[in-house]
């Protein structure tokens, strides 16, 4: 009778251990998976991963400034041949009155790494973006600089706005962003005086 009690408790025993185990891997299943799902998510979620935007002056160089997010690299360059300013007429003297040294030089095109910050910084304004920020003018641009900017993500959506007239706080912002930088960046005299240009609009 003993032996019979005491069997029956281990096979108790066991199968009580074995049903709790079995709750606990039930339990432990979703939770396992709703974390893979995260990670998954987190994986694909979409990202830019290149960014162009070109200043379009009407009277002055356009440039372009491509940003790769994930090599961490910047690139300035201008889109046209440099065509130098006609020379002013000569005055009563018959002299030819120009300082040559406020003309506008060709654009020194140059390379250069971003830190984390400046891709953070640029990854956040580019995140508010919405439908009115990516809006397109048709109407003939005058006077002014104008804007022309894409953006390619990671799930392969690409997105492209222009930028004229009045601008939207987050064109604003994302402007005043890409020209921080390449103040920053530049190390080339000739490239200050466009800077300032594209800054004053």
């Amino acid at each position: 009778m003993k032996k019979s009690l005491l069997s029956l408790g281990v096979l108790f025993i066991i199968v009580s251990s074995f049903i709790i185990f079995y709750k606990f891997k039930i339990n432990e299943k979703p939770t396992e998976m709703k974390r893979r799902e995260i990670w998954n998510n987190r994986i694909n979620e979409k990202k830019p991963i290149l960014f162009s935007i070109i200043f379009q002056p009407s009277l002055k160089e356009n440039c372009e400034v491509i940003i790769d997010f994930e090599k961490k690299y910047l690139i300035f360059k201008n889109i046209y041949l440099h065509i130098p300013e006609p020379l002013p007429p000569p005055n009563k003297n018959g002299d030819t009155a120009i300082n040559y040294n406020v003309r506008q030089q060709p654009i020194k095109p140059f390379f250069t790494t971003l830190n984390d910050n400046d891709i953070k910084e640029v990854k956040m304004i580019l995140s508010r973006l919405n439908e009115s920020d990516y809006r397109r003018f048709e109407d003939l641009q005058i006077d002014g600089t104008s804007y022309n900017f894409s953006i390619l993500f990671s799930d392969n959506q690409f997105k492209n706005g222009f930028i004229a007239s009045e601008k939207t706080e987050n064109q604003a912002n994302l402007i005043s962003k890409i020209l921080e930088l390449l103040n920053s960046k530049n190390s080339y005299e000739e490239n200050k005086q466009i800077l300032q240009y594209y800054q004053n609009y």
